[in-house]
C-alpha cells in the first residue's frame, strides 16, 4: 500500500510542477520570484491555500561532468545532456550536508531545458542519507544564468537524521550560470 500511495504523491506532485512551470508567464509564477528574491519565502495566493512552508535547505556547488545522451535527428534536433553536480548545503534542523545529482536535460526550443534528477545527500557525520528523485523546467533568466524550478520527493532510511524527508515534498529553484556553479533553495510544501 504504501508503495502505491508514494507512486501516487510523486505523480501528483510532478503534474503540480509541470503545470506550474510551464505557465512560467503567469503573474504568479513572476510574483512568487520576486517574493523568493525579497524573503526566502514563497506564496501562492489563488484561493486554494496552497502554500510553501518556510525555506528549510540552501546549497551550492558546481557541475563536475557533462556528457552529450542524444543529439536527435536532422527533423527533430534536441540535445540530450548528462549533467553531474557536487555540492555542499545547510539543512534546517539538521546542519551542514553535502549532495551529488546526476540530471538528464532535454534542451527544447525558446531556450527551454527539462530534465529529470536523481541525488543523494547525506549529512556531515554519516548519520543520515536520502535519495530524491526532482524533475524540473529551465528558463534564461539572462545569457548568464538558468533558473529551474523543480519538486524533490525523498526516500530515506528510517531511522537517521534525515528520516523525517520521508514525509516531506520539496519545492526547490535551482540558478545555474554559465560557468557551471549552482545554488538551490527548497521550500517545504505545506
Amino acid at each position: 500500500m504504501r508503495k502505491g500511495l508514494s507512486d501516487a504523491v510523486l505523480c501528483l506532485v510532478m503534474t503540480a510542477v509541470l503545470l506550474i512551470v510551464t505557465h512560467r508567464q503567469s503573474p504568479t509564477y513572476e510574483m512568487a520570484l520576486a517574493q523568493d528574491v525579497e524573503n526566502d519565502t514563497i506564496g501562492i495566493h489563488n484561493n486554494k491555500k496552497h502554500m510553501l512552508r518556510e525555506l528549510i535547505y540552501v546549497s551550492t556547488g558546481k557541475i563536475v561532468s557533462q556528457k552529450v545522451v542524444d543529439t536527435g535527428d536532422t527533423n527533430n534536433p534536441s540535445a540530450k545532456v548528462e549533467l553531474s553536480y557536487s555540492g555542499s548545503g545547510y539543512m534546517q534542523g539538521i546542519g551542514n550536508v553535502t549532495e551529488t545529482w546526476t540530471f538528464v536535460n532535454t534542451h527544447l526550443k525558446n531556450n527551454i531545458t527539462q530534465g529529470i534528477g536523481k541525488g543523494v545527500i547525506m549529512t556531515d557525520d554519516g548519520n543520515g542519507v536520502a535519495t530524491a528523485t526532482e524533475p524540473g523546467r529551465g528558463f534564461h533568466m539572462s545569457p548568464e544564468t538558468i533558473v529551474y524550478p523543480g519538486a524533490r520527493v525523498f526516500s530515506t532510511d528510517s531511522n537517521g537524521k534525515l528520516a523525517f524527508l520521508n514525509k516531506l515534498v520539496g519545492v526547490t529553484q535551482w540558478e545555474v550560470d554559465s560557468l557551471g556553479n549552482y545554488n538551490v533553495k527548497m521550500w517545504q510544501w505545506k
